[in-house]
């Protein structure tokens, strides 16, 4: 992600730096660093965004949110619904061997919704199986 698309995202999103800020749960001088796309003391040291913020940043496009009550330690955990990738017996076997391949934190599935422990790994299930969850591709 270019500083070009980071700030046309929160443009779209219709989000101040400030806004953004919360929303990535970041601080607002990471945005505005994110955005100029040099440190303020050092123009020459290019600073690059994050696979981690690009995939929140596509996730927020998605809808898909943080959530948590009033205790902070779930604030960073992420559900995505899984309905359409259970059978009678579980997670489908495709799903089951991907997340194995590619899910290094914890993932829970209760009442078909599968809760990560890292949100970064959410957002790449729910790019992967939210909406392309039959067709097998990568």
């Amino acid at each position: 992600m270019t500083k070009e698309q980071f700030r046309a995202w929160r443009k779209a999103m219709k989000l101040t730096q400030t806004g953004a800020a919360q929303a990535l749960g970041l601080n607002r001088n990471t945005i505005e660093l994110y955005e100029r796309g040099t440190r303020r003391d050092n123009p020459n040291h290019v600073v690059s965004i994050p696979r981690t913020v690009e995939l929140a940043c596509a996730a927020l496009m998605l809808g898909i949110h943080r959530y948590g009550g009033p205790d902070e330690s779930t604030q960073d955990d992420l559900k995505v619904n899984i309905t359409h990738l259970m059978t009678p017996d579980g997670l489908r076997p495709e799903v089951v061997e991907w997340v194995a391949e590619h899910v290094e934190g914890h993932l829970f599935t209760t009442n078909d919704v599968a809760t990560f422990s890292n949100p970064s790994e959410a957002v790449y299930f729910k790019l992967r199986w939210g909406t392309a969850a039959s067709d097998g591709a990568d």
